[in-house]
């Protein structure tokens, strides 16, 4: 049960990050992003960073300038760039 509410409270987060993504890249791979957030949040359900938010923001924030970055860049490589913002957000767990 306690997935299925960190998936739903999620949502907005990875659509937004999709979105992003998306504006570079129309075929993003929406459910490697998905994979990758939801992994994320489960790994840090429970922490919060000093501000008291959720720990999660940290990286899909970080995800989202990545995102933003790319997109301000040359189009080339995309999948391999949308690879490396779900690597991203799941090396944040272990960090």
């Amino acid at each position: 049960m306690a997935v299925l509410e960190t998936h739903e409270q999620h949502q907005e987060l990875i659509d937004e990050l999709i979105a992003d993504v998306s504006a570079y890249n129309p075929d993003v791979d929406r459910d490697l992003i998905t994979r990758a957030f939801r992994f994320a949040a489960e790994a840090h359900e429970g922490q919060q960073r000093r501000s008291g938010e959720d720990f999660v923001l940290h990286p899909w924030g970080a995800a989202k300038r990545k995102a933003r970055e790319i997109r301000s860049r040359s189009t080339s490589g995309l999948y391999a760039e949308t690879s490396a913002i779900s690597s991203s957000m799941s090396s944040w767990c272990f960090s």
